[in-house]
């Protein structure tokens, strides 16, 4: 059993994530345009790849998509109780 591997870093894991999640309508078409005009890539352990430009359009992906369950997008995202 593999659980939750990652067989490629410039394929899996953020760049997958930021596909799907369009695909599935988690953010809206103008912010995925800004990903392919910039030609953003998160490729690479922890976004290496990524220029600052795109890490701070990832960082607008992030708000969107943060209350996600990324193991069943359709479901709940289970956590501890947000603090006051």
């Amino acid at each position: 059993m593999v659980g939750n591997g990652v067989t490629n870093w410039n394929y899996d894991t953020n760049n997958a994530f930021v596909e799907m999640a369009f695909f599935h309508s988690l953010y809206d078409t103008d912010l995925h345009q800004q990903f392919k005009d910039n030609n953003c890539n998160f490729g690479g352990a922890y976004l290496s790849q990524a220029t600052p430009a795109c890490l701070t359009l990832f960082s607008q992906f992030q708000s969107y998509v943060s209350d996600v369950n990324i193991y069943d997008i359709f479901g709940i995202c289970y956590g501890p109780e947000p603090h006051p």
